[in-house]
């Protein structure tokens, strides 16, 4: 069992604008150090020896989208995310990369399933609402509007 902390935020009808993750895997003299990079995430299973927790983070990151895991399964692999939003008929976990102060990766699940992943910015706006109302746009953090993981919202 994983205990993590008691409240959940609901961040309403946002549109995040981060990127994903799998846009840009290298450049030039580097594509081909990340092309092995991205070839050795792919092949990860769980149990695997020789992955790091930002590894981890990014291997089932990339992964979610065609093998659906399962929320259980991700939070026993990558242990309680830092913050959290919505709950597990739809919401987001947020967790850090131990070296990256600007981008935090946030998996979107969906019915109890992990069925995105992406990149938001850390410390600048990173999603939009709009007023139904007016049709005026707020730029604003999202991160800042989650709260502590709450693991009976994700049960």
């Amino acid at each position: 069992m994983i205990t993590c902390s008691p409240t959940a935020a609901h961040p309403g009808n946002s549109v995040i604008t981060g990127f994903r993750i799998m846009k840009s895997w290298g450049h030039g003299n580097m594509k081909e150090e990340s092309d092995a990079y991205k070839e050795r995430l792919m092949a990860w299973e769980p149990g695997a020896d020789g992955f790091s927790h930002d590894d981890l983070i990014v291997a089932v990151g990339i992964q979610c989208s065609k093998k659906r895991f399962t929320v259980k399964d991700v939070l026993q692999w990558l242990g309680c995310p830092v913050k959290s939003g919505g709950d597990l008929s739809g919401g987001q976990l947020v967790y850090f990369y131990s070296h990256d102060f600007w981008g935090a990766p946030m998996f979107y699940v969906t019915d109890g399933l992990v069925t995105d992943f992406g990149v938001v910015s850390i410390n600048k706006p990173n999603a939009k609402r709009v007023d139904p109302n007016t049709g005026s746009e707020t730029l604003f953090n999202i991160l800042d509007e989650m709260e502590p993981f709450n693991e009976a919202a994700f049960k």
